[in-house]
């Protein structure tokens, strides 16, 4: 398994982890709150204001059905700014590569 390149950069408010938010721009993400929505417990919102916030891993997932959560709020980011960046070759399937540091 071999690393992308040019990975992004780690959004700070993100718990350590496998599953990480990029630091965006402002305005990059466009506040659609459904990784929010797929997985409450693990994602979470940044920001005073829903203009220049962005979602975050606020947790990382526990349990089969969070991991799964994980992965479709992944899946759903507007602005794919959600990632994978372990290397359990079922998660990174799951996802079909899609968002993840390796691949």
């Amino acid at each position: 398994m071999k690393k992308k390149n040019n990975q992004p950069q780690r959004y700070l408010a993100s718990v350590a982890g496998d599953f990480y938010a990029e630091c965006l721009r402002d305005g990059e993400c466009n506040n659609c709150f459904l990784p929010q929505l797929e997985a409450p417990n693990i994602v979470g919102y940044a920001g005073e204001h829903p203009q220049n916030g962005q979602c975050y891993f606020k947790r990382q997932p526990e349990s089969p059905e969070e991991l799964q959560r994980a992965c479709e709020a992944v899946e759903m980011a507007c602005c794919e700014g959600l990632r994978y960046g372990g290397r359990d070759e079922t998660v990174i399937a799951a996802l079909k590569g899609f968002n993840c540091d390796y691949v």
